[in-house]
């Protein structure tokens, strides 16, 4: 759910800002740097509420207020940047599903949000259009606004309501300028006419525009409107003012809701498979990871994050099964820290990645393991709770990789990596040792061995003739009867415009267990790279990193690079 949003990728000449992932995050917590305070009797739990602060500094106040603050152990919690009040559902009609709150960051577009809001755009014009249709939500007096989903009579379409809150009082007849082709409209003509909203009267799909406290004197000045359908906000007089109520899973988890967070959502995960299905019907990928990711014994979920000084995210769970929360905390745990493996595993069995999002694909493995280092997974109040902070850069990354991790256009299955599928006699295709020869250019600070052979896979794909790409692979079987890691890291690899052939032979000698190796020609060098005969293309070749043992074993024929003269 956070890669709803946003990345530029180097492919379209704009620099990708990856995550410096053999650095720790700024500020990371040192022992003593925080002081104990007891947490205030009011927040009784099941578990304990200590938390350990992100920064060296003390902690902000409001923060200390909520949670006691200990010197970091490697597993507690991480003590969030601040603590607002909880957001509150007024001007809301009943029966709200889900709601999102974004601030002013998030909805305009500023800060580390700015490319994640013109990518969003440039990728969901539909979605762009039908914002566009809302009235108000361009004012450049937004503060922030919260969205409200309700289930509809068109099965798995949700309902929004929008509720716009400004930055300053704000007049009605200013508001009102701005609403083209809306009629006031009171709840009572015959009674209290001062109370109603304005609408569109269209006999299909009716909006209409409700002013905080159902107002109408224009000189009155407000800071909240409502806007959406006008049989939802019809219902507002219902509620005399008060917020809209919630089934009592969702409440419990509102009341944890920090005012001062970038995006908040908060969510009954039945809504997303029930009356809000459509929501995810576009994206099976996304939709069978949040299936597996969340039981059904999961009645709410809240998921927060803050954009600055540091990234911070933050995921709450409440389940009707108390008893096995720690048992669903650990599940949740597992499940992320294999998402690199996994994902990894997927481009090894086929899955190319589109030229769109390849080079930042590539290293999407590492940037999850990144942030599972940071990682932390507990309990608190009954509800399992994950939480993390990384640097505000590794924002437009993850959350693109993400996102395009989970889109069926993005990723495919029945591809390999750098084939192009073309007749065997195409006249512009390279031979093999054509191939071998021909200059390729890669560099990189730090990747995993399986993401550096693929961006070079990536590389040779864009650089020689269509027809003539290789897959590359890791033979992960001979890798681990020598005790090769297949996921090591390799740190400072450049080669500028240097043969393919000599490229693999660097990296197949910087992946070598024995380090003393001074040629590859060496009996310890292990790892050796060959070429073999695609069972998956006839006709076509494949490159395979894998053990001196293996090849030798099986007679094959080693590239000249590892013979000794």
């Amino acid at each position: 759910l956070f890669g709803l949003v946003v990345t530029v990728l180097v492919r379209n000449g704009t620099q990708t800002k990856s995550i410096a992932t053999n650095t720790d995050i700024p500020s990371t917590p040192q022992p003593g740097s925080t002081t104990s305070v007891a947490p205030p009797e009011s927040r009784t739990t099941t578990a304990s509420n200590n938390r350990v602060a992100a920064s060296p500094s003390s902690p902000n106040d409001s923060v200390s207020e909520l949670f006691a603050i200990d010197t970091d152990d490697g597993q507690s919690l991480w003590a969030p940047p601040h603590a607002g009040s909880a957001y509150s559902l007024e001007m809301f009609p009943a029966g709200v599903e889900a709601v999102l709150f974004a601030s002013n960051t998030i909805w305009n577009g500023r800060g580390p949000a700015s490319g994640l809001n013109r990518w969003w755009s440039q990728t969901q014009p539909e979605i762009a259009k039908q914002f566009a249709r809302v009235p108000l939500l361009d004012d450049s007096r937004i503060q922030s606004v919260a969205i409200g989903l309700y289930p509809s009579k068109n099965p798995g379409l949700p309902q929004a309501v929008f509720r716009v809150s400004f930055a300053q009082p704000t007049s009605i007849d200013s508001i009102v300028n701005g609403l083209s082709g809306y009629k006031w409209k009171a709840f009572d003509p015959k009674g209290n006419a001062a109370k109603g909203l304005w609408s569109n009267e269209l006999a299909t799909n009716s909006m209409s525009v409700a002013m905080d406290g159902l107002q109408s004197d224009g000189a009155a000045m407000i800071k909240r409107v409502a806007i959406g359908p006008t049989e939802l906000l019809s219902t507002l007089p219902d509620l005399n003012g008060g917020p809209a109520p919630l089934r009592r899973q969702l409440e419990t988890l509102l009341k944890t809701t920090d005012s001062r967070s970038d995006l908040t959502l908060l969510v009954a995960p039945s809504f997303l498979f029930g009356d809000g299905r459509e929501l995810l019907a576009g994206f099976p990928t996304l939709q069978d990871t949040v299936r597996q990711a969340i039981d059904e014994s999961i009645q709410a979920m809240l998921v927060t994050t803050s954009l600055e000084p540091r990234w911070y995210m933050e995921l709450r769970l409440l389940s009707s099964e108390t008893r096995d929360i720690g048992k669903f905390a650990s599940t949740l745990k597992t499940n992320l820290i294999t998402v690199p493996e996994t994902f990894e595993q997927r481009l090894s069995s086929g899955m190319a990645l589109h030229p769109y999002w390849r080079a930042l694909g590539l290293r999407y493995p590492q940037m999850m393991r990144t942030l599972n280092r940071y990682l932390r997974v507990g309990l608190e109040d009954g509800q399992v709770v994950a939480n993390v902070y990384l640097p505000s850069e590794a924002i437009d990354n993850i959350a693109i990789a993400s996102w395009m991790a989970t889109n069926p256009s993005a990723v495919s299955n029945n591809a390999n990596v750098g084939a192009q599928p073309t007749p065997a006699n195409n006249s512009t295709a390279k031979s093999i040792e054509e191939i071998l020869q021909s200059p390729i250019t890669v560099g990189f600070e730090q990747e995993s061995l399986e993401a550096a052979l693929q961006l070079i896979a990536g590389e040779v794909a864009e650089t020689i003739p269509p027809g003539s790409a290789v897959t590359m692979s890791i033979d992960g079987a001979s890798f681990q009867k020598e005790g090769i890691t297949r996921n090591q890291s390799i740190r400072g690899f450049k080669q500028n415009n240097v043969p393919l052939r000599t490229l693999l032979t660097d990296l197949a000698m910087r992946a070598n267990p024995v380090t003393t190796v001074k040629s590859a020609s060496e009996r310890d060098q292990k790892v050796v790279w060959i070429v073999l005969d695609d069972p998956d293309r006839a006709g076509a070749k494949k490159i395979e990193l894998t053990t001196r043992t293996n090849a030798e074993s099986k007679k094959l024929v080693l590239p000249k690079e590892f013979i000794a003269p």
